[in-house]
């Protein structure tokens, strides 16, 4: 090597933090090189481990290793710097091709690497206590909501059988409209209870076949599907793709989309009801659009809040889009409410990974 190259390649490993010590196989210094700096002052003649005390009693290992030409390391060795903080160096050994009877040291500053790897780790932590955090909360918020529905149910049994004794002996509108009410109430009860169960637990995922999903949805609303005398139309490609998830969670969210379809087409007329399913990439896209009134562009994110509904006169308790979107979340999945492309009305879809 010339003196100049040799002056460069100094530079460069000064600049780096990169020192370059050769030794014999007994770690007697020859030659120091690069930043010499990060040997704290080694000298030819002299022991490596006079500069690297971690490699005391190693040296019958480095020689295994470099024998087998493959690199002896040590990672993450601490240093303490010239302005007091620590640093961290990685050591390398290697056999020296033209000289087998030299060792190469590479003594590299990673302190940039550690510090972010330390922050990292940082991170990760308080991202895994926050996490802990949540799903405490999540927990509590669960148990409430299960011991507030069931306390609400017995009193509602109660007065629901109350409205029936006063039904029986007076003949009044007001009592009718009791009775709707109460009914009401237990099914709004019963569905915030159905929502409470899905909780934040993970879910166990398997291949579920899609175009049966559907088919049981529509099995389970054929009533009102006859009652509206809707058309409900399947587009699908010649074989039905499969999603990674639960069978009952996707059924959840089929039958849920489908029943608020139902719900929200225009009550003069036949409902019309477009339900498509087709590969997305790694995912599958299934939407569900109806000929109703749609959803203006500001609310389509607020409909799948709880007790949400944009219309009062439908019947309905403001779960059933908030239940697909815990759905579609605990499946690693999401749902949103899109521009309508056929029928003009609602239309959601469903994106579900692929096995």
């Amino acid at each position: 090597m010339t003196a100049g190259f040799e002056g460069l390649f100094d530079e460069l490993c000064t600049r780096r933090g990169i020192g370059c010590a050769l030794t014999d196989p007994d770690l007697i210094v020859r030659a120091v090189g690069g930043a010499r700096a990060v040997w704290g002052g080694l000298k030819p003649g002299e022991r490596l481990t006079e500069a690297v005390p971690e490699l005391l009693g190693a040296e019958a290992e480095i020689e295994q290793t470099v024998a087998a030409d493959t690199p002896y390391v040590l990672p993450w060795l601490n240093r303490e710097g010239a302005d007091g903080r620590p640093r961290f160096f990685e050591l390398s050994v290697h056999r020296r091709a033209e000289d087998p009877a030299e060792r190469v040291f590479w003594l590299v500053d990673v302190t940039g690497v550690g510090r972010l790897k330390s922050a990292l780790n940082q991170e990760r932590n308080d991202l895994s206590l926050t996490r802990d955090a949540l799903d405490l909360r999540n927990r509590d918020l669960e148990l409430f909501l299960r011991a507030a529905g069931h306390d609400l149910k017995s009193p509602l049994r109660t007065l629901e059988g109350f409205l029936e004794l006063i039904a029986a002996e007076n003949d009044s509108p007001l009592v009718d409209a009791s009775r709707s009410l109460a009914v009401q109430l237990a099914e709004l009860v019963e569905a915030l209870l159905a929502y409470a169960r899905l909780g934040g637990a993970a879910v166990e995922r398997a291949p579920v076949d899609v175009g049966a999903a559907t088919q049981n949805a529509m099995d389970r609303l054929a009533l009102a599907i006859a009652d509206r005398g809707a058309d409900v139309q399947r587009v699908a490609p010649e074989r039905w793709p499969a999603v990674l998830g639960d069978r009952t969670l996707v059924g959840q969210i089929v039958y849920n989309l489908l029943d608020n379809a139902l719900k929200y087409s225009p009550a003069d007329r036949p409902a019309r009801v477009r339900i498509t399913v087709e590969p997305d990439g790694a995912r599958v896209c299934l939407a569900v659009e109806d000929d109703g009134p749609g959803i203006p562009a500001a609310s389509r994110a607020r409909v799948f809040e709880p007790l949400v509904r944009l219309k009062r006169d439908v019947a309905g308790h403001g779960f059933g889009l908030a239940t697909v979107q815990r759905c579609a979340e605990l499946m690693r999945g999401s749902v949103a409410a899109v521009e309508p492309v056929a029928l003009g009305g609602a239309r959601f879809e469903v994106r579900l990974p692929r096995p």
